[in-house]
């Protein structure tokens, strides 16, 4: 209040104040106002010293901050010492940076006045000034960088997106730079990120779908993942009648995973530039079980809708999409909600698809610091051959090994791959997308529960090897 009374402004907003925590439903509204609030201020305020609300705002008040540069005055010009920037983190490593929360604050701000423990900076749109050089007349000062990564002053949301890809691009990035932070309660998981998904949704007439965009749902349902394990908390909902629901997060969202641990979460798949396509369709239903159709991107030449093998086939040329792709693809009991009609995601996901059961082969890996998964994984097919290595899992350290339950049936080549060093656990494979160039399938690696999958990590597989398996099934998927 001090430096708002100091600089003749009367009126400051605190969100720890102002988003009162006791009242769910206001606290609601204050979330999804967060954009609004951050980018029509005037600037933002970030106290980015110490590690909490005590640090305050050093250097405001006399006696609250401690740098001491000795001056030197020659004949000509008056010196002063640096502050160490080899020694002092500044922004870069102040807590302020690290939370999942702030990154909100930063995006939506046009400016903003950071205090550190021994300095103030100054950020807009344009310029990048701190208090101890004097940087007016530098445009892009080279020398910024032990203060601020480069990387984390240019990410921003986009005014406007020039293609489907320039999207998606921008929402990986914004994903990957949210899950590289900290948070203290996973169930706010999509919470801190409700102002950056509202505005990638708006400038694609878009929705989001438990944190993923409905228009790309099926290329970005194949997030990675390396030894992370499901954080189990829940979403907490609020309809319009105003009942609270406290609903799972769905194991096939990043939002159900503990992203924020070491080494950072392997948020997006490198698929190449290679176009999907949409052939499986995904339906979506409500907690009072009505379901609906999730409406992909369909590209135009296959005509207004996803489009059929043979179309596929003609298109592909090499004639492998009809021998995985079964019918019936659409379920029969969707409906077309009206206008208006409320709609409280239940965070099951229901569509057909080709299936397999496969053997994952988990061995032990070297372990080193910054690797936080201590098995390394290959998918062997029923005969034990490699069907592919390009595998990303979830931890996998609670599952037993040997497991009958798991393993059970297991043909006598892949019991012989048993030993000290390594094991093998049996799961289902679950086609949800395809590559064109090459053609690849990528899968999610499931494992049921009564009749509800859920995913514990995402494989790539050959199609030609795919076409190959004796145990593929078509069949209708329930995932959670």
């Amino acid at each position: 209040m001090a430096l708002v009374k100091g600089i003749g402004e009367r009126y400051l907003w605190v969100d720890a104040l102002c988003v009162v925590q006791d009242d769910f439903a206001f606290q609601q509204s204050q979330i999804s106002a967060i954009a609004s609030i951050y980018s029509k201020a005037l600037f933002t305020i970030v106290a980015a010293a110490g590690y909490d609300s005590n640090a305050g705002l050093p250097g405001v008040r006399t006696g609250t901050r401690s740098v001491i540069q000795q001056v030197v005055a020659l004949e000509n010009v008056t010196l002063i010492p640096v502050i160490n920037v080899l020694g002092y983190g500044g922004i870069k490593d102040s807590k302020w940076k690290s939370r999942a929360w702030t990154l909100q604050e930063k995006l939506f701000s046009h400016r903003r006045l950071i205090f550190t423990t021994d300095q103030v900076y100054w950020q807009c749109r344009k310029a990048y000034w701190l208090e101890e050089m004097v940087l007016e007349t530098v445009e892009r000062p080279l020398f910024i960088g032990p203060y601020l990564s480069q990387h984390e002053l240019e990410i921003e949301i986009p005014t406007s997106m020039a293609s489907r890809s320039d999207y998606r691009q921008a929402y990986e990035a914004l994903v990957s730079q949210y899950t590289s932070r900290q948070m203290t309660y996973a169930s706010d998981m999509l919470n801190a990120f409700t102002g950056i998904s509202s505005a990638l949704a708006h400038l694609n007439d878009d929705i989001m779908l438990w944190g993923l965009p409905e228009s790309q749902f099926s290329r970005l349902l194949t997030w990675g993942l390396d030894g992370h394990t499901r954080h189990g908390s829940t979403h907490r909902t609020l309809c319009q009648d105003g009942s609270e629901h406290n609903i799972p997060f769905p194991s096939w969202s990043w939002s159900a995973w503990n992203c924020f641990a070491h080494p950072p979460f392997r948020v997006f798949i490198n698929r190449g530039p290679s176009e999907t396509e949409p052939l499986i369709i995904f339906y979506r239903s409500s907690i009072e079980g009505k379901i609906v159709k999730i409406n992909e991107f369909w590209n135009k030449s296959y005509g207004t809708g996803p489009p059929d093998a043979e179309a596929l086939d003609s298109h592909d040329n090499n004639g492998l999409i009809s021998q995985w792709i079964g019918k019936p693809r659409y379920d029969e009991r969707a409906v077309r909600l009206a206008p208006g009609i409320e709609f409280i995601d239940s965070g099951l996901l229901h569509f057909w698809t080709s299936t397999a059961t496969v053997y994952v082969l988990r061995r032990k890996a070297i372990q080193w610091s910054f690797i936080l998964d201590p098995f390394r994984y290959e998918v062997l097919d029923t005969n034990g051959e490699v069907l592919t290595n390009l595998v990303h899992m979830g931890s996998t350290s609670d599952w037993p090994r040997h497991s009958p339950a798991l393993c059970g049936g297991r043909p006598g080549k892949i019991e012989a791959l048993i030993s000290e060093e390594a094991d093998v656990l049996a799961f289902d494979l679950a086609i949800v997308n395809r590559s064109a160039s090459p053609p690849f399938l990528q899968a999610l690696i499931i494992y049921w529960n009564r009749n509800i999958a859920s995913r514990i990590g995402h494989a790539t597989v050959s199609e030609a090897k795919w076409v190959k398996l004796e145990n593929r099934v078509w069949q209708t998927v329930t995932l959670g």
